[in-house]
């Protein structure tokens, strides 16, 4: 049994490796696969030209997996009042947030860390930017501290200059008092105003983590899982398309004869017609040998591969593989960890929510009285399979009844729409639904005594 010293160890990660990884999974998500060609040609050794195949398993994985802001969520403000809080409301609308964090959400899921800027804008609005590892570097005073807020200094790597096809990036710094971004020359640009220092008693920025990193470093690991099977994936189609390219097709093979001779003068080609005579020196044998390259057991690799992949990263029953499921009871139960992973990220979203819109209330149009917070309740309208449309009606007219559910509710719910609008909108159909029935029974009750009177039922 070791021993383990426990107050004077010190511990280390390749910084570098960390900030490739993070780079090439994002880029993945993208959908640029320029980095493969390199994984390809380190794995696989020849001569031959093999082709890449990319498969685009990191933006399905992550457009799976984050799905809280694919329909817009329903948003109230407290503790600010009624007009501020629809005025921060707008800004949101204005800013697109929602598309903001859709994007955050997606590379969470990748990145398991994502550092977020909020900088004022023209028109009422904010613009939000998001940051994957490979473009921040955290430094804190309290090791133990997560919250980003709390760190001594924060910096971005940021765009600042475009030139044809080349992009030159620079350094953005935030510090408790100080925000701005430096120049290759060495000048400050400030962020906010004027000044470098911001007077906002904080540091700007917020962030969010998927799990908590090893102590001592405030972001964790990637979703090295994630990346690898993206790798794995693309190398192994590419590999069995490689293959069947080379081996299915028939081998051409002549024997006999004066073999070697005649093949110097001949086309090679499904197209091409080969015609021989006997020369007296022997006959020649032609053939075309077709091989069987056992595709199925390398395919049959990847499947199981994916299939457990899928299981423990808590993605819907059958994006990657086939769905095992063929009663409606069965896929509900291959459901159940899907539905428990999207309630755990519910929560964290919540409580990211509530610091992002501090930190929008701050840095953003001047809407809220001074030394006001703004408290937010977030309801989210995950897309839902389409159901039994009778029994559906059935069960939302009960929970209206008892008082679990109203009408108000399940509109805003589904329609992603503010309380007060959805009720707007439930009193607008009502009164539709009124004038549509009292016009459609006087005319059933015209069309009834017309039917009545033909077949001789009424005067």
């Amino acid at each position: 049994m070791g021993y383990y010293r426990i107050f004077d160890e010190t511990e280390a990660r390749d910084g570098q490796s960390f900030r490739d990884d993070s780079l090439q999974v994002e880029e993945l998500r993208l959908g640029d696969f320029s980095s493969m060609i390199n994984e390809l040609s380190q794995l696989i050794k020849s001569n031959d030209n093999i082709s890449l195949r990319p498969v685009p398993i990191v933006s399905g994985v992550t457009e799976d997996l984050a799905r809280l802001y694919v329909k817009r969520p329903t948003r109230t403000f407290r503790g600010i009042g009624g007009p501020a809080g629809r005025a921060l409301a707008e800004i949101y609308k204005r800013s697109k947030i929602d598309r903001a964090l859709l994007e955050i959400h997606q590379k969470l899921v990748a990145q398991n860390s994502v550092i977020v800027e909020v900088l004022p804008s023209t028109g009422g609005r904010v613009h939000v930017a998001s940051y994957c590892p490979f473009e921040f570097e955290v430094e804190r005073g309290n090791l133990t501290n997560a919250e980003i807020s709390d760190a001594t200094r924060v910096t971005l790597r940021v765009p600042l200059q475009q030139s044809g096809d080349s992009v030159y990036f620079g350094r953005r710094v935030y510090t408790r008092e100080l925000a701005y971004t430096e120049l290759p020359s060495g000048d400050r640009i400030p962020v906010f105003g004027d000044d470098i220092a911001h007077n906002l008693g904080r540091l700007p920025l917020v962030g969010i983590r998927a799990t908590d990193g090893r102590k001592g470093w405030w972001a964790p690991p990637i979703n090295e899982a994630l990346l690898q099977i993206a790798i794995g994936t693309t190398i192994a189609v590419s590999d069995i398309e490689h293959i069947c390219r080379n081996q299915c097709h028939g081998r051409q093979v002549l024997t006999g004869a004066g073999a070697r001779s005649a093949a110097r003068s001949m086309r090679s080609g499904p197209r091409e017609l080969w015609i021989f005579e006997s020369d007296g020196d022997g006959n020649l044998d032609f053939d075309i040998k077709h091989t069987k390259p056992e595709v199925e057991k390398y395919l049959k690799a990847i499947e199981g591969m994916l299939e457990m992949f899928e299981r423990f990263s808590h993605l819907t029953p059958g994006s990657l593989s086939k769905s095992s499921g063929i009663t409606g009871a069965a896929k509900d139960r291959e459901r159940v960890s899907v539905l428990e992973e999207s309630e755990r990220t519910r929560t964290l979203f919540e409580d990211f929510e509530q610091d992002l819109a501090e930190l929008i209330a701050a840095v953003g149009p001047s809407v809220l009285a001074a030394g006001t917070v703004p408290e937010v309740d977030v309801r989210y309208h995950l897309v839902q399979a389409p159901d039994n449309t009778l029994q559906g009606a059935q069960a939302r007219a009960i929970d209206f009844a008892q008082g679990i559910d109203s009408a108000v509710e399940y509109v805003s719910r589904a329609e992603g729409i503010q309380a007060k609008d959805a009720q707007e909108r439930v009193v607008r159909r009502l009164e539709m639904f009124k004038d549509w029935a009292e016009k459609t029974q006087a005319q059933d009750i015209q069309g009834m005594d017309k039917t009545a009177r033909a077949q001789g039922g009424a005067p």
